[in-house]
Formats: structure tokens, C-alpha cells, sequence
């Protein structure tokens, strides 16, 4: 084998991998986006749910840890499902959210529930100002 730059060896890396994905179906590469998809939309309502904690007085302590179950919805440039948090205040009490609707780049539609310890501080029925940031 010839002697490679580490840079030429990174970019075989990279296109043997590209070739791996494409190669396996589309199956894999919209799972692959609609995970990353999902894990930005879990990032935008657990920055949401902080946000609005804080609206009520209430510290976070650290960020909400946020899971996706969402899908694309065909035609359209969004997700629907639903989003599930958890996390702690700063004076230790549990939180948890649950969003249920649609998250696109531009905008997120749907209900809101926040507990914190064990009590409902937060129910909406359309969640104000919320983002999937692109990229």
C-alpha cells in the first residue's frame, strides 16, 4: 500500500462511509435524518421548557435531557410526535415535560405539560416560540 497523507486517508474514510450508507438503501439514510431531525427537536423543546421554567421563577439546574419519538411527515418540512424531558431544579426537585405536535424549522406547534415535583406548573395548548435550529 502506497504511503497516505492523513488527509487523503480521512477523505477515503469518508467517501468508503458514504458509500456504505447509500449502498444499504434508503431505509437507513431517512432513518439516519429523521434521527438527527429528532435529536434537534428534542434540543429545541428542552431549551423551550427551560425558557419557560424560568418564565415561572424556576432554575434549572443543568439542561433538561430531552428523547424524540418523531417521524417526517411526508410533503413537508417538519416532524410530529413527541418530545418527553426530564431533569432537576436547581433546589432539586424532579421536572418533567412532555411535548406532543410538530416541530419544524420555523416553528413548534402543539401541547405542552411541565411538572416539577410532581406538580403541573405548565400546560399549554400551543407552544409559544419555539425553533429546530438548522444545522
Amino acid at each position: 500500500m502506497p504511503d497516505m497523507s492523513f488527509s487523503t486517508m480521512r477523505r477515503l474514510t469518508l467517501v468508503g462511509a458514504a458509500f456504505a450508507l447509500l449502498s444499504s438503501g434508503c431505509g437507513t439514510v431517512e432513518e439516519a435524518v429523521g434521527q438527527v431531525s429528532a435529536e434537534a427537536a428534542a434540543r429545541a423543546i428542552g431549551g423551550t421548557v427551560g425558557r419557560l421554567l424560568a418564565d415561572h421563577g424556576i432554575r434549572l439546574d443543568g439542561k433538561p435531557r430531552c428523547s424524540a419519538d418523531m417521524s417526517v411527515v411526508e410533503g413537508d418540512a417538519a416532524l410530529d410526535g413527541t418530545v418527553r424531558c426530564t431533569g432537576r431544579t436547581s433546589t432539586g426537585q424532579d421536572i418533567e415535560a412532555t411535548f406532543d405536535g410538530s416541530v419544524s424549522t420555523t416553528s413548534c406547534t402543539g401541547s405542552l405539560i411541565v411538572t416539577v415535583g410532581g406538580r403541573q406548573i405548565i400546560q399549554t395548548p400551543d407552544l409559544p416560540a419555539c425553533e429546530l435550529a438548522s444545522g
